[in-house]
């Protein structure tokens, strides 16, 4: 059996398998190009002083989490290819 979940647009969400089983990921969009986003990336786009208000940290402490933001959305998958044997060679 499997499992359906509706994501109501410009909902923040994700989806991970967390298992070395096969899955079948189907998406219905409405358009063809939707783009991603995400919730780290948008948040540090504010104004530095926003983002020091937020989180309670002073200049140079944001900088530093900028600074160690990842390239992109799935900096893990590397790790969790190799763990259930997978070729981590982009498809593209």
């Amino acid at each position: 059996m499997g499992e359906a979940t509706f994501f109501p647009e410009g909902l923040i969400h994700y989806q991970q398998n967390l298992s070395c089983e096969t899955a079948t990921y189907i998406a219905a969009l409405n358009s063809e190009d939707p783009g991603a986003i995400t919730v780290t990336t948008q948040f540090f786009r504010l104004p530095n002083e926003a983002i020091q208000g937020s989180l309670g940290q002073d200049e140079d402490k944001v900088q530093q989490l900028i600074d160690g933001l990842p390239a992109g959305p799935a900096d893990g998958r590397r790790v969790c290819m190799e763990k259930c044997g997978l070729d981590i060679t982009p498809v593209w």
